[in-house]
Protein backbone atom coordinates (compact mmCIF):
# COMPACT_ATOMS: atom_id res chain seq x y z
CA UNK A 1 0.00 0.00 0.00
CA UNK A 2 0.97 3.16 -0.95
CA UNK A 3 2.24 5.78 2.00
CA UNK A 4 -0.40 8.82 2.09
CA UNK A 5 1.22 11.80 0.39
CA UNK A 6 1.68 13.86 3.79
CA UNK A 7 3.35 10.59 5.55
CA UNK A 8 5.82 11.18 2.56
CA UNK A 9 6.48 14.80 3.06
CA UNK A 10 7.38 14.42 6.65
CA UNK A 11 9.45 11.65 6.69
CA UNK A 12 11.15 13.46 3.56
CA UNK A 13 11.82 16.60 5.65
CA UNK A 14 12.66 14.59 8.45
CA UNK A 15 15.17 13.00 6.71
CA UNK A 16 16.81 15.56 4.54
CA UNK A 17 17.28 17.53 8.03
CA UNK A 18 18.79 14.52 9.69
CA UNK A 19 21.24 13.90 7.03
CA UNK A 20 21.89 17.40 5.66
CA UNK A 21 20.76 19.98 7.55
CA UNK A 22 18.04 22.75 8.15
CA UNK A 23 19.40 24.39 4.90
CA UNK A 24 19.20 21.68 2.44
CA UNK A 25 15.74 20.98 3.64
CA UNK A 26 13.99 23.23 0.52
CA UNK A 27 10.61 22.79 -0.38
CA UNK A 28 11.74 21.93 -3.93
CA UNK A 29 14.40 19.10 -2.27
CA UNK A 30 11.40 17.36 0.05
CA UNK A 31 8.73 17.53 -3.00
CA UNK A 32 11.87 15.53 -4.87
CA UNK A 33 12.48 13.42 -1.84
CA UNK A 34 8.58 12.88 -1.29
CA UNK A 35 7.90 12.30 -4.98
CA UNK A 36 5.14 14.54 -4.73
CA UNK A 37 4.55 18.41 -6.51
CA UNK A 38 6.14 21.18 -4.39
CA UNK A 39 1.97 22.75 -4.21
CA UNK A 40 1.46 19.71 -2.22
CA UNK A 41 3.19 20.57 0.68
CA UNK A 42 0.92 23.62 1.46
CA UNK A 43 -2.08 21.35 1.07
CA UNK A 44 -1.04 20.10 4.41
CA UNK A 45 1.24 22.51 5.96
CA UNK A 46 0.49 26.42 5.97
CA UNK A 47 4.87 26.92 6.00
CA UNK A 48 7.47 25.10 6.66
CA UNK A 49 7.61 25.93 10.04
CA UNK A 50 4.68 24.11 10.64
CA UNK A 51 6.47 20.66 8.74
CA UNK A 52 9.36 21.13 10.26
CA UNK A 53 7.57 20.92 13.88
CA UNK A 54 5.47 17.88 12.28
CA UNK A 55 8.89 16.16 11.30
CA UNK A 56 10.84 16.80 14.79
CA UNK A 57 7.42 15.59 16.72
CA UNK A 58 5.65 13.43 14.60
CA UNK A 59 9.10 11.00 14.31
CA UNK A 60 9.63 10.86 17.64
CA UNK A 61 8.86 7.72 19.05
CA UNK A 62 11.97 8.34 22.33
CA UNK A 63 9.80 11.23 22.40
CA UNK A 64 6.78 9.94 23.60
CA UNK A 65 8.29 7.42 25.63
CA UNK A 66 10.25 9.72 27.90
CA UNK A 67 6.89 12.10 28.26
CA UNK A 68 5.27 8.79 30.17
CA UNK A 69 7.87 9.25 33.04
CA UNK A 70 5.06 10.63 35.51
CA UNK A 71 3.24 7.28 35.06
CA UNK A 72 6.26 6.01 37.03
CA UNK A 73 5.86 7.82 40.00
CA UNK A 74 6.42 5.90 43.00
CA UNK A 75 7.49 2.81 41.11
CA UNK A 76 10.94 1.72 41.82
CA UNK A 77 13.68 4.40 43.18
CA UNK A 78 13.54 8.26 41.79
CA UNK A 79 17.18 7.49 41.28
CA UNK A 80 16.73 5.18 38.99
CA UNK A 81 13.67 6.52 37.04
CA UNK A 82 16.02 9.36 36.56
CA UNK A 83 18.70 8.09 35.39
CA UNK A 84 16.69 6.06 32.73
CA UNK A 85 15.49 9.61 31.73
CA UNK A 86 18.50 10.83 31.09
CA UNK A 87 20.13 8.64 29.00
CA UNK A 88 16.92 8.00 26.65
CA UNK A 89 16.93 12.62 27.04
CA UNK A 90 20.74 11.97 25.99
CA UNK A 91 20.19 9.59 22.84
CA UNK A 92 16.82 11.24 21.83
CA UNK A 93 18.89 15.25 22.22
CA UNK A 94 21.88 13.18 20.09
CA UNK A 95 18.70 12.32 17.21
CA UNK A 96 17.77 15.73 17.00
CA UNK A 97 20.99 17.91 17.46
CA UNK A 98 20.92 18.23 13.68
CA UNK A 99 17.46 19.92 14.02
CA UNK A 100 19.04 22.03 17.36
CA UNK A 101 21.95 23.36 15.40
CA UNK A 102 20.15 23.98 12.09
CA UNK A 103 17.79 26.43 13.43
CA UNK A 104 19.87 27.64 15.89
CA UNK A 105 21.82 28.92 12.95
CA UNK A 106 18.85 30.89 11.71
CA UNK A 107 17.54 33.48 14.60
CA UNK A 108 14.29 34.20 12.36
CA UNK A 109 13.17 30.50 11.81
CA UNK A 110 14.70 29.68 15.41
CA UNK A 111 12.11 32.81 16.86
CA UNK A 112 9.04 31.24 14.81
CA UNK A 113 10.17 27.56 15.58
CA UNK A 114 9.93 28.21 19.33
CA UNK A 115 6.74 29.67 19.15
CA UNK A 116 5.51 26.77 17.76
CA UNK A 117 6.34 24.67 19.92
CA UNK A 118 5.80 26.75 22.86
CA UNK A 119 1.92 27.21 21.62
CA UNK A 120 1.78 23.16 21.48
CA UNK A 121 3.27 22.77 24.54
CA UNK A 122 5.32 20.43 22.56
CA UNK A 123 9.39 19.49 22.18
CA UNK A 124 11.72 20.81 24.68
CA UNK A 125 8.53 22.14 26.70
CA UNK A 126 6.16 18.85 26.78
CA UNK A 127 9.56 17.37 28.29
CA UNK A 128 10.14 20.04 30.86
CA UNK A 129 6.62 19.62 31.72
CA UNK A 130 7.15 16.30 32.18
CA UNK A 131 9.94 15.81 34.66
CA UNK A 132 8.18 18.50 36.68
CA UNK A 133 5.55 16.82 36.77
CA UNK A 134 7.20 13.36 37.81
CA UNK A 135 9.20 15.37 40.40
CA UNK A 136 5.91 17.01 41.89
CA UNK A 137 4.32 13.49 42.24
CA UNK A 138 7.56 12.04 44.07
CA UNK A 139 7.41 15.05 45.95
CA UNK A 140 4.18 14.27 47.29
CA UNK A 141 5.06 11.11 48.54
CA UNK A 142 7.74 11.94 50.17
CA UNK A 143 10.40 10.77 47.83
CA UNK A 144 11.51 14.02 47.23
CA UNK A 145 12.53 16.87 49.79
CA UNK A 146 9.57 19.03 50.55
CA UNK A 147 11.63 22.35 49.90
CA UNK A 148 13.34 21.37 46.40
CA UNK A 149 12.68 23.68 43.76
CA UNK A 150 10.98 21.40 40.96
CA UNK A 151 11.37 23.52 38.41
CA UNK A 152 15.07 24.14 39.00
CA UNK A 153 15.74 20.56 39.42
CA UNK A 154 13.75 19.80 36.00
CA UNK A 155 15.93 22.12 34.61
CA UNK A 156 19.69 21.02 36.20
CA UNK A 157 18.45 17.61 34.47
CA UNK A 158 17.56 18.21 31.10
CA UNK A 159 20.39 21.41 30.83
CA UNK A 160 22.91 18.50 31.88
CA UNK A 161 21.86 16.35 29.30
CA UNK A 162 21.69 18.70 26.57
CA UNK A 163 25.82 20.06 27.39
CA UNK A 164 26.92 16.49 27.16
CA UNK A 165 25.28 16.19 23.97
CA UNK A 166 26.37 19.74 22.08
CA UNK A 167 30.16 19.07 23.95
CA UNK A 168 29.99 15.88 22.48
CA UNK A 169 29.88 17.66 19.51
CA UNK A 170 31.82 20.08 19.68
CA UNK A 171 34.79 18.07 21.27
CA UNK A 172 34.14 14.63 18.98
CA UNK A 173 33.43 12.56 21.83
CA UNK A 174 33.27 13.19 25.35
CA UNK A 175 35.18 11.27 27.83
CA UNK A 176 32.22 9.30 29.70
CA UNK A 177 29.22 7.26 27.86
CA UNK A 178 26.19 8.54 28.17
CA UNK A 179 24.82 5.89 30.68
CA UNK A 180 28.16 6.09 32.68
CA UNK A 181 27.69 10.17 32.81
CA UNK A 182 23.83 9.88 33.09
CA UNK A 183 23.93 7.95 36.19
CA UNK A 184 27.01 10.34 37.74
CA UNK A 185 25.18 13.37 37.06
CA UNK A 186 21.88 12.23 38.93
CA UNK A 187 23.72 10.61 41.60
CA UNK A 188 24.80 14.15 42.15
CA UNK A 189 21.63 15.43 41.70
CA UNK A 190 19.63 12.91 44.33
CA UNK A 191 21.66 14.95 47.01
CA UNK A 192 19.76 17.77 46.70
CA UNK A 193 16.09 16.29 45.79
CA UNK A 194 16.31 13.53 48.40
CA UNK A 195 14.31 14.08 51.95
CA UNK A 196 16.83 15.57 54.72
CA UNK A 197 17.50 12.29 56.68
CA UNK A 198 18.28 10.55 53.45
CA UNK A 199 20.25 13.30 51.50
CA UNK A 200 23.56 12.56 54.44
CA UNK A 201 23.57 8.39 52.72
CA UNK A 202 22.76 9.51 49.05
CA UNK A 203 25.24 7.45 46.92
Amino acid sequence: MKQPVRERIVDAADRIIRERGFGAATTKEIAREACCSEGSIYVYFEDKIALFTAALLERNEELADLLRLPERAGERSVQANLEEQAIGLIHLLSLKLPYLLSVLGNPGVLERYADRLREQRSGPFAMADSVERYLKLEQKLGRIGPGVDIAAAASLLIGACRDHVIAGRILGGTPQEPPVYARAMVRTLMKGLAPRESARTAH
